[in-house]
């Protein structure tokens, strides 16, 4: 059991070390919710890394922060409470995915991101 978290670390670095570092761009800051965004796999819709979560296309992400949001309109009629803790609590799943999904479209919008995306695009062929 010792050696999990050496074999995760392990792990870690070696799936980070698989995507060329010019196709992969991160927050200026340390982000709870982004970890990166890759385009070495789809340059036009991004692999985004969420911290604690996993990763989705960019555009699977969308979909699901919007699903989350509609689950927790339809709450709001039967359980309130528990609409209003969804959108409050710091960690809640569905705003964990609405926050990274801003934080990667603004860190993709950005001169770095369409620069990472053009050079994406040139190596693909």
């Amino acid at each position: 059991m010792e050696n999990r978290p050496n074999e995760l670390k392990k792990l870690i670095a070696e799936t980070l070390g698989s995507i060329p570092a010019k196709f992969r761009i991160q927050p200026s800051q340390r982000s709870e919710y982004l970890g990166f965004v890759d385009f070495s796999n789809d340059p036009q819709d991004p692999d985004i890394h969420i911290v604690g979560y996993g990763v989705l296309t960019y555009s699977r992400l969308a979909k699901q922060a919007a699903e989350g949001l509609r689950k927790i309109a339809d709450m709001v009629s039967n359980s309130p409470n528990a609409a209003l803790e969804q959108l409050t609590q710091k960690y809640s799943v569905a705003m964990s995915k609405i926050r990274a999904l801003a934080e990667a479209q603004n860190l993709i919008s950005s001169s770095q991101g369409k620069r990472t995306q053009t050079l994406a695009k040139k190596a693909r062929g």
